[in-house]
């Protein structure tokens, strides 16, 4: 017969109660500095001078739509971006839905400018079909974007919000 491991024999039995009960948390704590890797610096939670200048999104075909928008200008206005997109996309989704695969990703980027238009739109990826990249094109082309507030446009590059966005079918 197998040799049960040498700790086994130190340990006590386990009750049955003692299997079903849940674990006590444990308090997170901060990593203490020599767990940190050498060479490299630990950052402060709060960055004044970081702006975000890029706006990562999606629209997918199961589920609720959301954004995680903070309470900030910026948040604000992206969440206004999102909710136009996916007004159309899920639009066009509804009166097109036969005609799409039952899975694929579209993948986009585009800027916004200050007066709410979408510049430079490509097609980076599509694991779909023609359907799902020709809607998801014109639900960006055609969707109402307001236009940029004054506290936005004056942090981001050149004046354009960087959006990198992909649609789901699932």
């Amino acid at each position: 017969p197998p040799t049960p491991p040498p700790d086994a024999l130190q340990r006590p039995p386990q009750l049955a109660a003692d299997l079903f009960r849940r674990p006590t948390p444990v308090p997170r704590t901060a990593a203490p500095a020599s767990v940190v890797s050498p060479g490299t610096q630990q950052l402060p939670g709060y960055q004044p001078e970081t702006q975000q200048s890029k706006m990562v999104g999606s629209v997918s075909n199961r589920g609720m739509p959301s954004v995680s928008a903070v309470g900030t200008p910026l948040g604000r206005y992206q969440k206004a971006v999102t909710d136009a997109i996916g007004m159309k996309w899920y639009f066009y989704a509804n009166r097109r839905g036969d005609l799409l695969n039952k899975t694929g990703t579209v993948k986009l980027h585009f800027y916004v400018n200050k007066n709410g238009r979408v510049e430079e739109l490509r097609l980076v990826s599509n694991t779909s079909n023609e359907t799902l990249a020709g809607f998801s094109l014109q639900s960006v082309q055609e969707a109402k974007l307001p236009p940029m507030p004054a506290e936005v446009s004056a942090v981001m590059p050149n004046g354009r919000l960087e959006i990198d966005y992909d649609f789901y079918v699932h």
